[in-house]
């Protein structure tokens, strides 16, 4: 509720009656300086009655050069934090002034009255100016500001001090609304292939003409993350660059996934790698083998490294040019990975789960089995490994142009004995070793022309010849596994067309590759691991079945199938 006017006369009154309570303290009120107050008090009263917006007041006060510091106003009043400001409380009459001051019945009035508060502010230039005319020290620059408590959160009173970190807050806050660094935007690229005998920092220094210091910097990103010894010759490496300046590579690998080296900054690199979700899926196939196993599996959709697996795995026990029927069946259930996109993964590879030839009404199937100790081996459905000690037919597509035993010698004429089994086939054609082995001979021997013999145990071995070359890097001692290719099909020596001489020898004598009895060396299951072969058998001919319902596609979870 608003006070009258006519109120505010009894103020100077209140002023006496605070004085003269006070007599304790043996103070003479100084009349110039009650004036002063009790003008100074009417005013600010008066601004907070009147029904208008309040006004500031200010009154200079005179302090000693023993006025001690002020004390610190709280954090909640000021929005920087503690400032300095002088308390009513620590004022000191001036040098020859006794008794209450006028500053102390405004504390007085601001002790009993809630509003208006008083605070302590600085004083402004006038001031200064007045009291150093009249002879009295120059004051502390010190204001008292009289506010009306419409606003309870009162202006900061360190007034210089604010002036002065202005310009640091303007400048912080431009500095936060900078946007963040950003990498540069790649301008051009380069692909090169690694090569072969290549190093990736060679290629970077040498080939894309990137710094030696930042290229081996690079690479050291590059190792934590990925090992560049997977690398291939003919993996490509895609260069960085924004504006001629290197800024990374990228290496995409035979699986699909992507190693990506970016700058971090002007003397680092940073490396992170894309990972492929692949997926096992697997497909069935079957039908009549026709007129070749080959061609009808491929009408059908088979990859050819597929097929290709499949004659390899029968091709020591099957003569598929002479020993199988066009009304014989074929059946075959292969896995592979499948990304995301559906693509396949061709790196991955391809694994044949199960296969069966059913010739003349006779099954022939194959397991693929991975047994406790990670070897991985096919086997009959009795637990019996399928590879023998040898091959008999150490070449594919080929047919049998000379059998073993008594022959015409078709270069000179003459009746004689053919020591061995001749397979034609198409000049450059790959001949792989028949079994394990060392190499005990490889040179050029008369008829034979280039020749290489195979010890496989210490009474077997195998003898080639007619090469049209060599593999590279085999030589006399060179240990060769199954199925490796040592060289390839050509004429050499005496030959009237490019095929393959093979023998089998057992003590030194050249026996009937196709109808000598050969050690069966592949290993037998027995046991717990013969019991876990059979439940597997178990689950791949479910598995079979629900693909060969299903006409497409099966998809399994990741360990399904070891």
């Amino acid at each position: 509720m608003k006070k009258k006017e006519h109120d505010l006369p009894s103020l100077p009154s209140k002023i006496e009656s605070i004085a003269s309570s006070r007599t304790s303290y043996n103070f003479s009120i100084s009349s110039a300086l009650i004036g002063a107050g009790a003008v100074c008090v009417i005013m600010a009263v008066a601004g907070m009655f009147s029904g208008t917006a309040p006004k500031v007041h200010q009154v200079s006060i005179p302090l000693t050069k023993s006025q001690p510091v002020g004390t610190q106003a709280s954090a909640q009043d000021h929005p920087h934090g503690p400032q300095t400001t002088q308390n009513m409380s620590q004022i000191t009459p001036g040098a020859g002034e006794e008794g209450f001051s006028a500053a102390t019945a405004l504390q007085m009035i601001n002790a009993d009255t809630p509003e208006p508060k008083i605070q302590i502010a600085p004083a402004t230039e006038d001031t200064i100016a007045a009291a150093a005319a009249a002879g009295k020290p120059a004051p502390r620059p010190t204001q008292a500001v009289a506010q009306t408590g419409a606003k309870t959160a009162a202006q900061p009173v360190a007034q210089t001090a604010a002036a002065t970190s202005a310009p640091k807050l303007r400048q912080a806050k431009a500095e936060q609304a900078k946007p963040a660094p950003s990498h540069p935007a790649i301008t051009s690229q380069k692909t090169i292939p690694l090569g072969k005998g290549g190093t990736l920092a060679g290629l970077l220094t040498n080939r894309a003409g990137v710094p030696h210091h930042q290229a081996y910097l690079a690479v050291g990103a590059l190792t934590k993350v990925y090992n560049p010894r997977n690398l291939h010759p003919k993996d490509n490496i895609t260069v960085l660059f924004a504006k001629k300046v290197f800024e990374g590579l990228r290496v995409v690998e035979r699986d699909g996934s992507t190693v990506t080296v970016s700058r971090a900054s002007a003397d680092s690199f940073g490396a992170s790698v894309l990972r492929v979700q692949l997926h096992p899926v697997v497909r069935e196939f079957s039908g009549t083998i026709g007129s070749s196993l080959y061609l009808s599996a491929r009408k059908k959709g088979v990859p050819d490294r597929v097929i290709l697996g499949m004659i390899k795995l029968y091709a020591q026990n099957v003569d598929f040019k002479h020993g199988v029927k066009p009304t014989d069946l074929y059946k075959i259930l292969y896995r592979e990975y499948v990304r995301d996109d559906g693509t396949i993964d061709k790196a991955k590879g391809t694994d044949i789960v199960y296969a069966d030839l059913v010739l003349s009404h006779h099954n022939m199937p194959l397991y693929r089995y991975k047994d406790a100790h990670g070897v991985v081996g096919y086997y009959n459905a009795h637990g019996h490994a399928a590879q023998k000690s040898l091959w008999r037919r150490p070449i594919h597509d080929s047919w049998i142009s000379s059998p073993f035993g008594p022959r015409v010698d078709p270069l000179t004429g003459h009746r004689g004995f053919h020591p061995g089994v001749d397979y034609a086939a198409d000049s450059g054609t790959p001949i792989m070793a028949a079994g394990d082995g060392v190499i005990t001979e490889r040179h050029w021997w008369g008829g034979y022309g280039r020749y290489i013999r195979i010890r496989h145990t210490r009474r077997i071995s195998t003898a080639y010849g007619h090469m049209s070359r060599f593999k590279k890097g085999l030589h006399v001692g060179s240990r060769v596994k199954q199925g490796e290719v040592i060289g390839y099909v050509g004429m050499t020596g005496h030959a009237t067309g490019p095929h393959l001489h093979f023998e089998i020898l057992v003590n030194g004598r050249q026996r009937n590759p196709l109808t000598v009895a050969l050690p069966h060396f592949g290993k037998s299951l027995h046991g717990h691991t013969l019991v876990a072969f059979e439940h597997h058998i178990r689950t791949v001919t479910d598995m079979y079945r629900l693909a060969e319902r299903t006409n497409g596609p099966l998809r399994l979870a990741m360990n399904t199938l070891h």
